[in-house]
Parts: structure tokens; sequence; C-alpha cells
């Protein structure tokens, strides 16, 4: 649950952004908005979703009003084409790189390949972020990709939309080859940081356990596999300067969402009139959170402690960055 004195959820905060939205763009959609995203008023964000299953795109549509949230029924690659998808038995799992099955099954029991058996190999038509944004253009203030081991593709073909609109990136990254030929962690990694992006936090996002001939399981660490990683801007910026103010307080309101009243407050000082009245509101309703923890010993330990029981509650609820301060 988000307390109510976040600048997120503050009486003020429409006002300040001039009655916008939080602007997130959805990729891999299928089911219910990300926490804590869902639990927001709807008057609050404009959802823009891509999920390639078209029924399923189709029943989410169908649920809310059209200035709360599209859907589009395709897939999004790096250019607009048509792929193969691997279709699997759990159509969440499905990717357009394959599942690497041999190694999966030569290295971890049936719990963590099985589901992402291919059932059947689909066309699926594709396009890239770019390309959609070229022909209507859309805001975003939070890209979030969750795709199977295409992250990389996706963001490849998004790179003008990251330049020119978006302020944090939520990914789910893989640290091994579960897809054949995908990009790993270390690579997105390194390609957000050439393009202007700070990773901010990361996650385990998956650990799986080895097999061994043993019918007994073993008790010990697992193998990690995959990473959630937080990226933000380094430069506020934006190629329409018409709604800088705007979006510089919804990234504000963002950090401060997932913990870093720090970074919010720097993000409103890059403002051009420091002394602007909404720019003082916003970083004073920052400081009023968290002023009451000074000691920086403690804050780190409560954004630990926050951090952590956000990976526990990812395992109910798909939570990975709730905001739990």
């Amino acid at each position: 649950m988000i307390p109510d004195n976040r600048l997120l959820l503050h009486s003020s905060f429409k006002k300040l952004i001039n009655d916008d939205r939080v602007n997130i763009v959805d990729v891999g959609a299928r089911e219910e908005l990300f926490a804590p995203y869902n639990k927001l008023p709807q008057d609050l964000i404009k959802v823009f979703g891509f999920e390639p299953d078209a029924k399923e795109a189709e029943r989410l549509k169908n649920l809310y009003k059209l200035e709360e949230r599209e859907y589009f029924p395709f897939g999004l690659w790096n250019k607009t084409t048509d792929i193969k998808l691997s279709y699997s038995e759990v159509p969440g799992n499905s990717s357009i790189h394959p599942p690497n099955m041999e190694r999966l099954k030569e290295l971890f029991p049936p719990i963590n390949w099985k589901t992402r058996t291919p059932k059947e190999i689909l066309t699926l038509g594709v396009k890239s972020i770019d390309d959609i944004n070229a022909e209507t253009p859309f805001d975003c203030d939070l890209l979030k990709v969750d795709t199977q081991g295409s992250e990389y593709e996706i963001l490849v073909g998004a790179e003008k939309f990251l330049k020119s609109n978006v302020s944090f990136v939520l990914l789910e990254t893989w640290t091994f080859e579960v897809h054949k030929g995908q990009a790993l962690s270390g690579k997105i990694m390194e390609w957000m940081n050439e393009r202007g992006f700070t990773l901010i936090r990361l996650n385990n996002g998956a650990e799986w356990e080895r097999k061994t001939d043993k019918p007994i399981p073993i008790k010990g660490m697992q193998t990690l596999v995959g990473l959630d990683l937080l990226f933000v801007r380094n430069e506020f910026k934006f190629d329409n300067p018409s709604f800088q103010k705007s979006k510089i307080v919804k990234a504000a309101a963002l950090a401060e969402l997932y913990g870093f009243p720090d970074l919010g407050i720097q993000i409103l000082e890059t403002w051009s009139d420091s002394s602007d009245e909404n720019a003082a509101k916003a970083k004073s309703i920052i400081y009023n959170n968290w002023q009451k923890s000074h000691d920086p010993i403690l804050l780190r330990v409560l954004r630990k402690t926050a951090w952590n029981l956000g990976f526990i509650l990812k395992k109910r609820n798909s939570n990975p960055y709730a905001p739990l301060h």
C-alpha cells in the first residue's frame, strides 16, 4: 500500500502536473497491471499496454475506458516485421527467442523449464516502439518490459523514444541463457548506460535449484538466472519543452515512490526556474515525508529492509519495486 502522503498521491499533485497523468508503457501486459500501479486511482495514470496475445489484449481493452488504458494486440521488436513465436504450454512463458530446452533440461529440474516447452510455432506481427511513436506520438514516464528474453531488441527499437520521452525503465532480464540467442543482463546494462540511463536498483528476479541425481533436495544457495533492473535517465531535458515541468514533477514522484527521496529532490532541482512555486511545493512535500530519518545509516537500513520485503512479496504478487517505507 502506498502511503497517502507520497507526492504521487498528494492532494496537490494533479495541480502540480497541470492535470496530466503518469504515463506507463507496459510491454508484456498480460493479466493485471503490475504493482503498485494497479492500486492507483484510475484518473492518475494512463497505460499503453502491448500484448501479442490478441484475445488477452481485447479482454484488457474491454475492462477500461480509453482515456485510462489502451491495449495493442501485437508484439514489439527492434523493427516492424513478421517473426516466429515459440508459443508455450503456459502462454505467459511464450518467447520470440526459443527456450534453450537442451541446456535447461541438462541443468535444472522440470519445475523450471516444463512450462516453457513449445506447444506450437506461430507467426507474429511485431513493431518497434520508435515506428509506433512516429505514427502516433505518445508520452511515457515509466517503461516496463517483461517479454521472456526479448527485452534488448525492444529497447533497441525504442532508442529514439527513450531519449525523447522516458524517465524510468523497469526491466526483467536474464543472467542465464534461458532463451537461445537472447541478450543477458550485462549487455542490457551496458546498452542502457551508453544511452544515458543509470541503474539505481537491481533485484534477484529468478533463482533456480540445480538438478541432481538424488531424489532428496539439497539445501543450499540457488543459481541466479534473472535480474529485475530499475533505471533512471541522467538528464531531465526532453524534446518537447511544453511538458518539461510536468515530466520533472512526475519523475520526482516516481523516484520517491521507489524509495529515493534524494533523487526526487535532485530531479526537481533541474527545474529551469528553481524559485518556481510548484517546484518548491513538490520539494516541500518530499522533504516533509522523509525528514524524520536524519540518520543516513538508518535510512539505508530502512531501504534495505523494504527492498528485501519487496522481493519476498514478489514471489506472491510480482511486485519487485513496491514502496514499503
